[in-house]
């Protein structure tokens, strides 16, 4: 598709386009017509130059010319619309939604009528189910009396965009579990300490009551290990988990 940089150069063109007009009009309002071929061919210029969609719409919003690069298969649906206006050439895109037809619409006419520059980004779905969507970009700008509609396919920029706002997310989606992971295995650690201080404070006391003491006790003693042990596994469990995230 066009570049940034490369879509400003052709709208600073198109303005000195305009500008010469403008002056001719004043300077040599006799050669109209010379100012006429002039545009045209800039327009047909643009259309050789550009990888991409080029619409030439007259003052009265009539379509005349339609370049495009091969890779655009629909641009083909366009071809029984020129000389119609433009507003008929939604006809030629089935698979645009009826939602976007309004903006379509507002956006021309910001140009066609208000002798503004427009911007529409959208996205639509091909007619084959198994396709994904395609995002394109549709700008239009005045050129004297007449408009030239740029159409370019965003897919691979918008594909790109969501891929680093993924990115983006996973990183901070980690930075998040690496917080979470350190808070719990800070209060875990003393945990695990005091633990295995009473489960050795508890086999000490163990050995020395086990000949002064009831065997039921003893009994309760040691089951109250298993118990510390059981536990003790638990936080060593809780610590690999933190550990993986």
């Amino acid at each position: 598709g066009v570049g940034p940089k490369i879509e400003d150069d052709i709208l600073i063109i198109c303005d000195r386009i305009f500008i010469l007009s403008q002056q001719s009009r004043y300077i040599r309002p006799l050669f109209m017509d010379q100012d006429q071929r002039f545009l045209q061919q800039a327009i047909d210029l643009l259309g050789d130059v550009i990888p991409d969609v080029v619409l030439h719409v007259d003052g009265d919003g009539i379509l005349r010319q339609v370049y495009a690069d091969e890779t655009y298969a629909f641009i083909h649906l366009l071809d029984p619309f020129i000389g119609q206006h433009i507003h008929s050439c939604q006809n030629a895109l089935p698979w645009i939604s009826e939602n976007l037809l309004p903006d379509f619409q507002s956006t021309l006419d910001q140009t066609l009528l208000q002798r503004q520059r427009s911007q529409l980004s959208f996205k639509v779905r091909l007619p084959n189910e198994n396709s994904p969507s395609r995002y394109y970009d549709l700008r239009a700008f005045p050129v004297m009396n007449e408009t030239i509609i740029l159409v370019r396919d965003t897919t691979s920029e918008k594909l790109l965009e969501e891929q680093l706002a993924i990115s983006e997310r996973m990183a901070s989606l980690g930075t998040l579990a690496a917080g979470v992971a350190h808070e719990i295995n800070n209060p875990l650690t003393y945990i695990q300490c005091n633990i295995v201080l009473a489960m050795e404070e508890l086999r000490a006391r163990t050995d020395e009551l086990s000949s002064l003491v009831e065997s039921s006790l003893l009994e309760a003693l040691r089951e109250t290990e298993k118990s510390l042990e059981i536990a003790l596994d638990g936080t060593q469990r809780v610590a690999k988990i933190t550990h993986e995230l």
